[in-house]
């Protein structure tokens, strides 16, 4: 069974990690100082492996990131209305991490979005930012999606399927075969229907001339 710990601020989780041969998990946000940080660590967590007679294997690198999509930023912004200011409020009272979102925000989504704490909007917005994260750290195993019930559950699902329809695919480049015969073909499309029609006048004449023959 896979196991991971907890990676957020301070190397400890690296240290446990590295020591015992787990997986490493980074609850983190998607600013460059967080990922540059979690770096550091990742860092910490290979030296400790080393050491320990372990290997770091990157594709035991995950991060866990909040997550929200719909088919335009305007629904995905009106989806979180739901339950995002209650999970500020839990942020600032539960939560033991530093720097909170503060209360009372007049847009919460945007300073989410500006500050970088999360990928609220389409599933481009998601991939393009994931790939940013990939340069950053030089490359991790996986994304997980926290379940902070942001949005109601239809929201949510639906957003769980456009990660699975179209940001899943285009990460992993499992549409890249199908869109270079889509780019290769599409410009002599022309060609290829005389072609056709051609080979089908071809058979044709062949059946007829076979039937002519008895």
């Amino acid at each position: 069974m896979e196991l991971a710990i907890a990676s957020v601020r301070s190397p400890a989780g690296a240290l446990a990690a590295g020591r015992h041969g787990a997986g490493l998990l980074v609850l983190s946000g998607v600013d460059d100082a967080s990922l540059q940080h979690h770096v550091s660590n990742w860092k910490i967590y290979e030296e400790t492996c080393h050491r320990s007679g372990h290997t770091a294997d990157r594709s035991r690198w995950q991060f866990a990131v909040q997550i929200h999509l719909a088919e335009s930023r305007e629904q995905a912004r009106k989806d979180v209305e739901y339950g995002l200011e209650k999970w500020i409020g839990y942020a600032n009272d539960i939560v033991p991490a530093p720097n909170p979102p503060p209360r009372g925000l007049a847009d919460p989504v945007s300073w989410f979005l500006e500050n970088e704490r999360a990928i609220i909007g389409t599933p481009d917005d998601a991939v393009e930012k994931i790939k940013h994260m990939l340069e950053v750290t030089g490359g991790f195993g996986g994304i997980l999606v926290f379940a902070q019930d942001w949005a109601n559950w239809q929201a949510t699902t639906r957003s769980l399927e456009l990660i699975a329809e179209e940001v899943r695919p285009k990460l992993r480049g499992s549409n890249v075969l199908r869109q270079a015969s889509y780019d290769r073909n599409a410009p002599i499309q022309d060609d290829n229907r005389v072609l056709a029609r051609a080979g089908i006048d071809d058979a044709v004449a062949r059946y007829e001339a076979m039937k002519a023959r008895g």
